[in-house]
């Protein structure tokens, strides 16, 4: 008597380790064949249907996102780290978000750490973002969250001084933090969920760094002796990335010449918030620049003309 033997499977399956291709609560089918021979007679027996279902696994990335250390200053408002949270499990979870300030590395501590969610999803933190401790998110499917501080005004912080800050993100399914725990019944349509190799666990750092940043001034002129026209620039520049308050910037026209009307320029719009005054013969002219960011050089220019007579 001869047996020949065939297992047709159609999967083979490790609770733990499954594909993650394969969605949660997925039921899977298998079944085996059996071939023999006696004599002449050929038989062919097929075995019973067993059925497994596909247990949720839980598995979280946390990535810090800023291409570099955000730069802040001493009483900055709203300051923002950029992480991206990847839910990349087989099935739809719940994740607590929590903030956390490194204290034991920082050398200063910011204030107000909030949490906010990228909404639109457009990746910039803007004012349809909304203020949350934690999101949903389907299998394969990733978030922008933004920790968003204030900083203190602080006279004691040295340029380079850093504070840490961290993003844990917590499966609410699972999230015991131990590779391959088991939750019964908790996953998704009563399957069992496991924790996957974060644990169900996701966390990064970010970092934010102080730099002492200083305004500076430069005055060019170009005079066009065929037009009597002077041609005044001046170029406010910093050596560090940062923003400025409240910036004024006071320059003189001498007693010779006089504005030319309308010539007034911030970059590439008309100054409109200026005043100007008599000092020791000359025109003072006064000019509201406001809040400006000094991560790119900024002119202001005008024109003069050579008084005649």
């Amino acid at each position: 008597m001869r047996f020949l033997i065939a297992f047709l499977m159609l999967f083979i399956f490790n609770q733990v380790a499954f594909a993650k291709g394969v969605k949660a609560a997925t039921v899977i089918e298998s079944m085996a064949t059996l071939s023999y021979s006696i004599g002449e007679k050929k038989e062919l027996v097929k075995s019973n249907v067993s059925k497994i279902v596909v247990a949720q696994l839980i598995d979280l990335v946390v990535s810090w996102s800023d291409l570099d250390e955000v730069v802040v200053n001493s009483g900055e408002k709203f300051k923002i780290l950029s992480f991206r949270v990847k839910n990349i499990g087989n099935g739809k979870d719940k994740i607590s978000l929590l903030g956390n300030i490194l204290k034991y590395k920082s050398d200063f501590l910011p204030k107000g750490v909030s949490i906010y969610i990228d909404e639109n999803d457009n990746l910039n933190f803007d004012s349809k973002d909304r203020q949350k401790k934690s999101l949903e998110l389907e299998a394969d499917e990733e978030k922008m969250v933004y920790l968003v501080c204030d900083i203190e005004k602080k006279r004691d912080l040295k340029s380079s001084d850093k504070s840490y800050i961290a993003l844990k993100a917590v499966s609410l399914t699972g999230g015991s933090g131990i590779k391959g725990k088991v939750h019964k019944n908790s996953g998704i349509d009563g399957v069992d969920a496991v924790d996957g190799l974060s644990g169900g666990v996701g966390e990064d750092v970010g970092i934010l760094v102080y730099k002492d940043i200083n305004l500076d001034i430069k005055k060019e002129l170009n005079y066009d002796p065929k037009s009597g026209l002077i041609t005044v620039l001046l170029h406010l520049s910093s050596s560090n990335s940062g923003s400025f308050k409240d910036v004024n910037v006071d320059d003189f026209i001498p007693k010779q010449t006089m504005l030319v009307d309308g010539s007034l320029m911030f970059d590439d719009r008309t100054i409109s918030r200026c005043k100007s005054d008599i000092y020791k013969g000359s025109k003072r002219l006064s000019l509201d620049i406001g809040d400006i960011d000094s991560s790119q050089e900024h002119t202001i220019t005008y024109k003069l003309k050579i008084k005649k007579g």
